[in-house]
């Protein structure tokens, strides 16, 4: 029972580090390994006990990495929570000690000023949590091209801090199917939208085009904000990279990033093209409309 105890624990401790992509104990320790044991049970039971040791030391340095690390993240979310909840907390004041002496107008300031930080700050949690699962494959069905339109307007409607400046455009008589993960291309979409959001003047449209081509598909989001300096334009899509033109519009520099990852991971690709400072920019994610079999 013995042999089969040890042998069914070594079989558990490889498929636990199997996602770190290399074979815990290499052929040659493996081999004098062997060498040195008398039996099979004895060679199963030094071989457990090694990876064991294997998995604890492993364990131990990305511990320790991730402790270290620990302080920069703290200092850098801390930093960029504190403008936003700090905006909160006096809009709430001004409501709750003048709510009766304040005009409709200067209330509505408040509800807005707000509702604007709220929404920031989701949008900054849902890209932080979202980093740790980047890597990760897309799922691709087959969905019809109005469905996935229909369905990502309600969405973004929904989620976007200032819907009446959403314009959505799209051909509601296109039935042909594309092989998409919803999920990610909706997340693509919603960080597109978010910086574009974030970085245009209340009121001036966010126009969304989702359009059909002959063998990709294309999703657009085009504003008319401050745009990207030529100088940025290189760099926008490394992570916590923030143009000099941002001013005090808060973010972490994690949108485009992230957007770029899930687009590549989906087979297609993401673009960005502004004319310069305050020239608006224009996103353009296209995607295969049939997904290569590697990818599923």
């Amino acid at each position: 029972m013995d042999l089969y105890r040890y042998y069914f624990i070594s079989i558990i401790m490889q498929n636990i580090l199997a996602p770190l992509g290399e074979h815990p104990i290499s052929l040659e320790q493996e081999a004098l390994l062997r060498d040195c044991c008398k039996d099979e049970e004895s060679f199963q039971r030094a071989y457990a006990m090694l990876l064991q040791a294997t998995i604890e030391t492993k364990i131990d340095n990305q511990s320790t990495q991730a402790i270290q690390a620990f302080p920069e993240l703290v200092a850098l979310i801390g930093t960029k929570f504190r403008i936003p909840l700090h905006t909160i907390a006096m809009s709430a004041e001004m409501l709750t000690r003048y709510a009766g002496k304040l005009t409709p107008t200067r209330r509505d300031m408040h509800f807005d000023r707000i509702r604007k930080q709220v929404y920031f700050l989701r949008d900054m949690v849902q890209n932080i949590a979202l980093i740790t699962t980047l890597d990760e494959q897309p799922l691709f069905h087959p969905t019809p091209f109005f469905e996935m339109c229909a369905r990502l307007e309600a969405d973004l409607q929904m989620s976007a801090s200032y819907t009446s400046a959403l314009v959505f455009r799209y051909n509601s008589n296109e039935t042909k199917s594309l092989h998409i993960d919803y999920e990610v291309v909706k997340q693509v979409a919603e960080n597109l939208v978010a910086n574009a959001l974030k970085y245009s003047d209340s009121g001036h449209p966010i126009t969304i085009t989702l359009r059909k081509l002959e063998s990709t598909w294309e999703l657009q989001v085009a504003d008319e904000g401050i745009g990207i300096p030529r100088r940025d334009s290189d760099k926008v899509f490394q992570a916590y990279y923030r143009g000099d033109n941002v001013g005090l519009r808060p973010g972490m520099g994690l949108g485009l990033h992230n957007a770029k990852k899930l687009t590549t991971a989906m087979g297609g690709k993401l673009t960005i093209e502004s004319s310069g400072s305050d020239m608006g920019t224009v996103a353009t994610v296209a995607l295969p409309i049939k997904i290569d079999d590697d990818l599923n």
